[in-house]
Formats: C-alpha cells, structure tokens, sequence
C-alpha cells in the first residue's frame, strides 16, 4: 500500500515497503508537469486502496478511487530518488537537513494516525473528519445522558454498529490515544533530530520505530 501526500512545499511518496522520501514540490512538479494541483491546496492525501483526499483553505473534497496518476507517482519513487539526489547534491545547510527530516516524521504521523482503529471486533477509519464526527456525536449524546435509538456508527466494511453512551465514548477514547500517541511520538523524534550534530547523524536518523501499531487496537 503506497502513500503520496502533498504538503505545502513537500511532496511525500511512500512505497509498499514503507519506504518515504520527501522531494522539493517545485523540483516534483517540474519532474510531473501534467500533476495538476488543486486551487489553494493545503494538504493532498493518497492511501492506494482506501483514500483520495485533499483539502483546500476553503473545502475538503474526497475524490474517486483509485487515482491512476498517483499510482503512477508512487510506482515511480525510485526513479524520483536517483534524480532528485543528481538535482541536488549534498549542499544543504544542518538545518535544512533537520527540517525536511521533521516534515518526513510528520507525514510518517499522519500516516500512522490513518491507520485505522479496532474496537470490539469491529475496525473503523481514523481519518481526521471521522475522528471529529464521533466526537462532536459523543459530546453533544453525553450532555444528553444517552444516546438516541436506533443510533448507529458505520466501519470501514460500511457495517452499521449499534452503540451505547459507554461504547460511543470508548471509541472516541480509541481516537483520542492513537492521535496523542502519534503527537508525543512525533515531538519526541523532532527534539531528536534538532539535537543532531553532523548531516550524516541526520540522514541516517531512524524515525519508524516505537510508534502505535495500526489498526490500533491496545487491547
């Protein structure tokens, strides 16, 4: 399962390995003139099978499946990789070094936050707008005292679960770990990377271990 993201001025491409590279947006989009990129993107995600989403400062728009163009991106990873290092030599500053090492520990988060969760036997997306969905149900049921009858959540199969205040909270409580997990996770690999004191420290920085594993189920 390979992942592109489009950030800012960050391309990132995962492939089924988990292997990430991050390259200069310019540079990319010079390499795949025919991307097209949408009118006041923030961020582009691409999860080969399961996601095609990106949001702009005004909507957030999921698109159809599969997006042939980013798995064609995504087949070409290793081709980016050759060129991207004859483009650009090893003449970045440290500290350039540590930024784009930081942009790919963020990525690496998001991906892991969109890893999906387990509760019960039942597995659910972890996507940020599902995420904020349930949570808003579960604040406005839990001032109520109860959930309403017949109320209902949906898994990644599209199976409608029946759920109870206390079930409904569990979930949230799921979401909640495997966000703030992954931020804790995150913070502590970027003072990391931030205190290296050589480039090679930097580029031979392992960021991958030690995060939730997903589908997250703690249990």
């Amino acid at each position: 399962m390979g992942i592109f993201r489009h950030a800012g001025d960050i391309i990132t491409i995962t492939d089924d390995n988990y292997n990430q590279s991050s390259y200069d947006a310019t540079w990319w989009k010079a390499e795949e003139p025919g991307y097209v990129e949408p009118a006041d993107l923030v961020e582009l995600i691409y999860i080969q099978g399961s996601v095609y989403r990106y949001f702009t400062t005004t909507s957030q728009v999921d698109d159809s499946l599969p997006w042939t163009d980013g798995d064609t991106y995504i087949s070409n990873k290793a081709t980016y990789d050759i060129d991207y290092a004859a483009a650009f030599p090893p003449n970045y500053t440290l500290q350039q070094l540590k930024d784009m090492k930081k942009a790919e520990v963020d990525a690496y988060s998001t991906d892991i936050k969109l890893g999906k969760i387990v509760y019960s036997t039942e597995t659910y997306e972890s996507a940020f707008e599902v995420f904020g969905r349930i949570f808003r149900e579960f604040e406005k049921y839990n001032r109520d005292g109860s959930v309403p009858v017949g109320y209902y959540v949906t898994d990644d199969s599209d199976t409608q679960i029946s759920l109870n205040l206390v079930g409904l909270k569990a979930l949230v409580d799921l979401f909640v770990d495997l966000y703030a997990a992954c931020d804790v996770k995150a913070d502590t690999h970027k003072v990391a990377i931030q205190a290296l004191a050589t480039e090679g420290e930097v580029e031979s920085y392992d960021y991958t271990t030690g995060w939730p594993t997903v589908p997250y189920n703690p249990a």
